[in-house]
């Protein structure tokens, strides 16, 4: 799914993938794994991968030169605040690299059914 996104200077778009996860055979939990995707003016690329298994949601910022203390701090501030408000377990991590891919998931025949939208 394409998003629009007005930056205060042009119309710029987020990519969002979404498909249902597997049950994971030792817990047992449907899931949901999302990669939301933006080139940003200041940061470059950066992506968003999540993977929601009620009660918990774990999150990957990726992005190509490591995020400044502040900006990680606020991040994980906020995430936390969430996870706390909607009475959820997790947690974030943070990834630098140069070679940010592109979703959608990987297209693994082992990787189940799933609706890439």
């Amino acid at each position: 799914m394409v998003l629009p996104l007005f930056d205060g200077e042009r119309l710029q778009q987020i990519r969002m993938h979404m498909r249902r996860a597997r049950k994971d055979k030792g817990e047992g939990r449907d899931g949901v794994r999302f990669i939301v995707e933006a080139e940003l003016s200041r940061l470059g690329p950066l992506q968003l991968d999540g993977l929601v298994r009620m009660p918990a949601f774990d999150l990957v910022v990726r992005s190509r030169e490591p995020l400044a203390p502040a900006m990680r701090a606020d991040i994980l501030q906020i995430f936390g605040d969430a996870l706390a408000a909607a009475g959820l377990k997790g947690g974030v991590t943070f990834t630098a690299t140069p070679d940010i891919r592109p979703g959608p998931f990987e297209d693994r025949p082992d990787a189940g059914y799933g609706l890439t939208v």
